[in-house]
Order: structure tokens, then sequence, then C-alpha cells
């Protein structure tokens, strides 16, 4: 094979090409552990604030489990898509973005730079903003995250992570954060594994999850006992499958029961239709994806609960978070011919 076809692809089934970049998501972790010291090193002190600057939708939902992880916050952290006018020398600014080409995303890393922010960068592989965010890091200005370079898409992991590490370096415990970062990645790299598109429905959960919800509308959602990790979880699935064309939607623990009865989802008719007796049912098929849980809630809901090892409910830690985040991100790599197999 000649390094063209390689970097072509053209030989690898659609699956295995789609599942590149999940693959990835220990490695990430481990990218971001290995930055963990110079991170700490970089936030100092306790800071007056936090700011995850992080242009993109998906990467702001990303970030917003990890401040999850880590409530209640030991400093006031906003989770942004501009740069707050009051940013200066007494905040960290956390840029998360594989923006390569956004002027408008350098021109704010380099403005807190310039106001003197602690600035730590999780930034694309390519484009013109790579040049900067080095220029930047030779001054000393800002800590890099570096970039995998064969990855092309948006990593929560990645994202995750590295808020994981700035969270806890605003408490004193930056250092250690890098041998929990890597023990979580082996626990993903081994749910990668299960979740390889050569594995079949039998064994593999995320060909599981994806077939559960075939042919309907997704809600994704979490229980009361799940807590609001497990909610954070549930509201990052929908984003990651909005973004690989999967249309879904969430809808917080508390208004499940409504959503449910008024879907029609939650009633015995509905449970009992019969499309040949009963003609056509008036709403489209609806499924609920019930992340961190140990049993459906109500009907047509699907289950997901947590991996083998991690404690049942309610969510608390990263491990188990990032666990489940993996699961979300390769269900909609499969193909729906192969879900059955």
């Amino acid at each position: 094979m000649t390094g063209g076809e390689y970097f072509d692809g053209s030989r690898y089934d659609a699956e295995t090409v789609r599942f590149f970049d999940v693959a990835h998501e220990g490695a990430q972790l481990r990218t971001v552990a290995a930055a963990a010291g110079d991170i700490a090193a970089a936030v100092g002190g306790v800071p007056r604030s936090v700011v995850i600057l992080a242009p993109d939708y998906l990467v702001r939902v990303s970030a917003a489990v990890a401040v999850q992880l880590r409530s209640p916050l030991a400093v006031p952290i906003v989770v942004v898509a501009q740069l707050p006018a009051y940013v200066g020398a007494l905040d960290v600014v956390v840029v998360l973005t594989d923006r390569g080409d956004d002027p408008a995303v350098a021109q704010a890393l380099l403005t807190a730079a310039r106001r003197g922010a602690r600035v730590v960068v999780a930034g694309p592989a390519r484009g013109p903003m790579v040049g900067d965010i080095a220029d930047a890091a030779d001054a000393g200005t800002v800590v890099a995250v570096p970039a995998l370079p064969t990855v092309s898409g948006t990593s929560p992991a990645r994202a995750i992570a590295t808020v994981l590490v700035v969270c806890d370096a605003v408490t004193g415990h930056g250092e250690l954060a890098g041998d929990r970062l890597a023990a979580v990645a082996d626990a993903v790299d081994a749910d990668l594994e299960l979740l390889s598109p050569q594995r079949d429905a039998s064994i593999n959960p995320g060909r599981q999850l994806a077939a559960a919800t075939r042919g309907g509308t997704v809600v994704h959602t979490a229980t009361e006992d799940g807590g609001p990790i497990a909610a954070a979880v549930a509201r990052l699935a929908a984003a990651i499958w909005n973004a690989q064309g999967m249309p879904s939607g969430f809808v917080d623990a508390a208004d499940l029961p409504a959503a449910a009865e008024r879907a029609g989802v939650g009633t015995v008719d509905a449970l009992f239709h019969d499309p040949f007796l009963d003609g056509p049912h008036d709403l489209l098929p609806l499924t609920f994806i019930v992340w961190a849980a140990k049993e459906p809630p109500v009907a047509n809901s699907f289950a997901v609960p947590v991996p083998d090892g991690c404690v049942a409910q309610p969510v608390r830690d990263a491990e188990t978070a990032l666990r489940l985040v993996t699961r979300a991100l390769a269900a909609p790599t499969y193909d729906p011919e192969e879900l059955s197999t």
C-alpha cells in the first residue's frame, strides 16, 4: 500500500473511517495529562475567575461537563463564546477551539495574554492560529496543550480534561491531575476496544445504543438518581449526536415524566398500539436515551448503565463521565444496516 492510499482511506470501510477520531479519545486524555504540570505552573495561585472561551457549541457543552464535575467551584467559572471585557491579569482564560483559521479567536487569545491573564490553550492541529499559539508559547504568555496531528474532529475528552486540570490547579491539585487523567485514559482505551467497529452488537455497547434509536426521534436525558453530572453527560450526548447528523434533543430529569406523557409513550394505549388494527399513530416514535440509569424509567426508553467498575449512582467522577461520553461519541459511527449483527 502506498502512502497516498493510506492517507486516502479508500481501502478502509466507512465505519472504521468514522471511528478514527473516537479511537483517539484515550490518547487525547494522555496528551492533556502530559501537559498538566505546565498548566498547574501557569495557573499558579487562586485567580479572580476562570473564563472558558469556546466558540463552538459542542465544545462549550463539553466544558460544562467538567465544570459540573468540579462543582461546587472554588472560584467563579464562566463558559462563553466571546472573551468578556473584564478579563485581566487576575483571571485565567482557557481557550478551547478546533478552528485553525478563526481570526476572532486568535485575537481573543492574544488580547487575554496582552492583558496579563494566565492563558491555557487547547487549540487546532493546523491553520494560521497554530503559529499564533506557538509564538505566544515561546514568549511565555500561554501554555498550549498539543493537538494530535491526525485527528480532524472535535474531542469532547480533550475539552473536558483541559478544564478539569485547570480547575484542579486552582485548588492546588494540578500536579496530581496528570496521574488521574492517565488512569482514566487506560479505562477509556479498554472501552474503545469494546466499541470497535469490528465488535458486533452482542458485546459492543455502542452498537446496542445506536440500535435502540433506529426509526424514531431521540431525546437524551438522565434520572434524578443519576445526579447533575449524568444530566450534563446527557446534554453533551445530544450535542454530539446533532453534530454527527443524528438529530436529537435533551430533557431534564424533572421534566422527563411530563415529556413522556406528552409524547404518548407513558400511556397504556401507546404501549399496546397496533398500527395494523388501530391505524397510524399520530406521533412520531420517540425514544428516550437515559444516561447512567440502571433500568428504563419510562416506556420507549433505553437505559445506558454506568460502565463496569464505576460507581452506579449518582455519577460523581471523571472516569464514569468520560467513559459514558465515549459511548455517546461512538454510537453515530456505526452503519444502520450493521446494528443488528
